[in-house]
């Protein structure tokens, strides 16, 4: 009695020779569906629509659903961030350097032309520039305006000097025939000085006594320039001794402030501050008036509101900045009269700087931050804040990074030589471990996650990296030569996660050929798609879905195995059978979906040629031909229909023996 079946369908083993596969292995799984044990059947691709942008080859994509892709003639990553909003509308999606030299984001609104809900394929029409620059000029701060003898205003800053009066580092000198008894610290105030929008007090900065044997001179700190007024007005203020001085402050009283401002774009972003002001002392009751320079223009990002912060002294003797108040970007001037009780919150953008030019691979983490790299250099946002990328989050890597990707809690960064994969908890105290294994990464665009790890192509196979370190999926499955040979011969390699599965696509010569790997799987399952002329993929995140995009004939997208259309044809063919003896197998049955339509055809091969070819209508077993004795036997289906198990016999009352098997 010799029989044999095929009832639990696998995929393929390039390594093996078709006489030494795995039990159930494969010599040919095309097109195949290998979910579950029975051979099941992809739908054939769908249309989807043409690339708007239509003259040259498309390598990436966005799928914001099945109707709204934005799709890049470039190596272009792009991500969702890590804040999502109520309308889908304004979700950002952040876009890495490739399509302009410098990372973008878009949303439907402002990438989609027209109605933001319309079919749309090609790149965004319109974009923001991701990052807000930091203030070129600190912001000039005076005290409140005082002063002793005449000052006469002729224009602008300009001032000309009487009574003995010099202004010098917005100061006033002033020198007076008797002693003044005046110290340096004091603050006093002018009884007759009165002058619509100015303070009347000041600080007593440095003290000369007896000048020149008989002259005294002190300096007014607090100037403000920009408070007075180009009308050549005049301002006579009582000289020293005559009774009109009283102290107002003691040096105890006394405030030493910075100011700093940011600028903060129409979304909200803020950008890191200016430099320091000058120091400005104040007393209790003075005011500090800001001059804010006018805000450059920046294509691609919109500045609306200045954010400004002064210093407040802590207990151990150090100043932190704390926020003083919003304006808007065209408020040139500024007075702050708020008390310390009245700031906000501290300052945070302080490294807060925009992302790099050249910063490609981004990648969202947990807790909110957002990934990216250039050369040998990981990039880390600050959490939630996806236009601030500080510098003393960098991280440096031995080797140029070739692609990044994160699963669970971890980055893994797949670099020219080892890998290296780190934990995510808070930006800057994030680590990473160099793997030992040297594995250099060949595709930026195939270093993909699994969810449960990163999967990406070396030059010694298919390389799944996971908190317990490297495996080589491919060690026991595939020769080194042939999956060189495939890797070199290729102009495009690239890939997509769908269903769980690693689809990995290699382009030669305008001819793509997909294979479909299951890592998860006990024995790695293996199938191949028919080729075609594919330059990229894309996954709808959030209906799994697949799509391909290419063809030349302007590049189309198509959906992989919609969930309805007309059924392709799967080729499988079984590994060889060795049987003890040379025997003849007469009998054989096929068990399939009654339920669909379509057809179904079993070819027999013994001893490789070719014995018998069976077109199956019913369940019924039916005979082969006779008169020859093989020890070697194979089968090879192809169908549109799910076939459930394909049995051979010697005859058909021993077809029973190949049921149990």
């Amino acid at each position: 009695m010799a029989f044999f079946s095929c009832q639990d369908f696998r995929g393929i083993v390039p390594l093996l020779n078709h006489r030494k596969l795995p039990e159930n292995s494969a010599v040919q799984a095309l097109d195949c569906d290998l979910e579950g044990s029975d051979l099941r059947v992809f739908n054939e691709r769908a249309l989807i629509g043409t690339v708007a942008d239509n003259n040259a080859i498309q390598r990436r994509a966005f799928v914001i659903n099945g109707a709204q892709m934005f799709i890049w003639n470039a190596d272009v990553d792009a991500t969702y961030g890590p804040i999502q909003h109520i309308d889908e509308n304004d979700n950002k999606i952040y876009i890495g350097s490739g399509w302009f030299d410098f990372p973008v984001y878009t949303t439907k609104t402002l990438g989609i032309p027209g109605n933001p809900d319309a079919a749309y394929l090609g790149p965004p029409v319109n974009h923001r520039k991701l990052g807000v620059p930091a203030p070129e000029v600190p912001a000039l701060v005076v005290g409140s305006f005082v002063a002793n003898g005449l000052i006469t205003i002729v224009e602008g800053n300009d001032i000309t000097l009487e009574d003995g009066i010099t202004i010098a580092n917005d100061a006033v000198i002033c020198t007076t025939a008797a002693p003044h008894e005046l110290l340096t610290g004091e603050n006093v105030g002018l009884s007759q000085f009165d002058w619509t929008g100015l303070n009347n007090s000041f600080i007593v900065d440095n003290v000369w006594d007896n000048l020149a044997g008989s002259e005294s001179k002190f300096v007014l700190r607090g100037v403000s320039f920009t408070a007075i007024q180009a009308n050549e007005d005049t301002v006579a203020f009582p000289t020293p001794g005559t009774g009109n001085w009283t102290q107002e402050f003691s040096d105890v009283e006394l405030e030493d402030r910075i100011y700093l401002y940011t600028y903060v774009t129409d979304q909200g972003e803020e950008g890191p501050p200016a430099l320091p002001s000058l120091l400005v002392t104040i007393g209790p009751t003075q005011t500090v008036a800001l001059t804010l320079p006018t805000a450059p223009t920046v294509d691609g990002v919109i500045l609306s509101f200045i954010r400004i912060y002064r210093t407040l002294p802590t207990s151990i003797g150090t100043a932190d900045y704390f926020f003083v108040d919003e304006i808007p970007i065209t408020q040139g001037i500024y007075i702050d009269s708020k008390k310390e009780i009245e700031l906000g919150e501290m300052l945070l953008s302080l490294e807060w700087v925009a992302p790099p030019e050249g910063l490609i691979g981004l990648t969202i983490l947990p807790n909110g931050v957002m990934a990216g790299f250039k050369e040998n250099a990981l990039y880390l946002s600050e959490p939630y804040q996806p236009h601030a990328w500080p510098i003393s989050y960098v991280k440096l890597m031995d080797h140029p990074i070739i692609g990044i990707a994160a699963f669970g809690q971890s980055l893994v960064i797949a670099t020219d030589d080892n890998p290296y994969i780190g934990t995510m908890t808070d930006p800057l105290a994030m680590t990473f471990t160099k793997l030992q294994t040297v594995e250099p990464c060949l595709s930026k665009r195939a270093c993909i996650t699994l969810g449960y790890g990163v999967m990406f192509p070396s030059p010694n196979g298919l390389i799944l990296v996971t908190p317990e370190g490297t495996r080589n999926v491919l060690s026991q499955l595939w020769r080194e030569e042939n999956w060189l040979a495939l890797i070199q011969g290729a102009s495009e390699i690239f890939a997509s996660v769908h269903n769980e599965k690693y689809f990995l696509t290699f382009t030669t010569g305008g001819v793509s050929t997909t294979y479909i790997f299951d890592p998860a799987h006990e024995l790695l399952q293996i199938t191949t798609l028919s080729s075609f002329n594919y330059t990229g993929s894309a996954v709808d995140r959030d209906e799994d879905r697949l799509f391909f995009f290419g063809e030349s004939a302007g590049p189309k997208v198509y959906e992989f195995d919609p969930d309805a259309g007309t059924v392709m044809q799967a080729s499988w063919k079984s590994r060889t059978f060795g049987m003890a003896r040379p025997v003849n197998m007469g009998a054989a049955q096929v068990f399939f979906d009654t339920s669909e339509s379509g057809t179904i055809t079993v070819n027999f091969y013994a001893q490789g040629v070719l014995k018998h070819s069976e077109v199956i209508t019913d369940e019924e077993p039916f005979r082969l031909p006779a008169e020859f004795l093989e020890r070697e036997w194979m089968v090879h289906v192809t169908t549109n229909r799910q076939v459930q198990g394909i049995y051979v016999a010697e005859t058909i009352d021993e077809l029973e023996g190949a049921f149990a098997t």
